[in-house]
């Protein structure tokens, strides 16, 4: 009977909904990691600005190496203030790197055993550089 407790602390450990932070923190990561789907993938769909942030994320992550750090400035219920920065380093190892760091509101919603962005802002700490 032991052996069996382990292992169903193991299955609720893994079934839990991951909070705020830890899903910003897993957003981070994803741009780091350059993993432009997975970053997208934690946004509903019906969030207004989505096909914007969607192609802008999706071009910056083709054309750039990523690296991005979070720190939380506050939380209330979902929603999180957050001071993010990024750096783009042009991947063709032409151009400058680019540091961008835009103090963020993001709302999330519980989807299943995961949590959604159903509010971003402001999404221009995505858009493309001007050429």
């Amino acid at each position: 009977m032991a052996a069996i407790a382990p292992s169903i602390f193991l299955m609720l450990a893994l079934a839990a909904t991951p909070t705020p932070f830890e899903a910003v923190a897993t957003m981070a990561e994803q741009l780091s990691s350059d993993n432009a789907r997975g970053f997208v993938r934690m946004f509903s769909p019906s969030m207004e600005g989505y096909e914007e942030l969607r192609r802008n994320v999706e071009s910056l992550d083709a054309a750039y190496e990523i690296s991005s750090s979070i720190e939380i400035l506050g939380q209330k219920e979902n929603t999180l203030s957050v001071d993010w920065f990024l750096e783009l380093k042009p991947k063709s190892g032409v151009g400058q790197l680019i540091r961008r760091r835009e103090r963020v509101s993001l709302e999330f919603q519980s989807k299943g055993k995961q949590l959604e962005v159903i509010k971003f802002q402001p999404i221009s700490l995505f858009s493309l550089p001007e050429q």
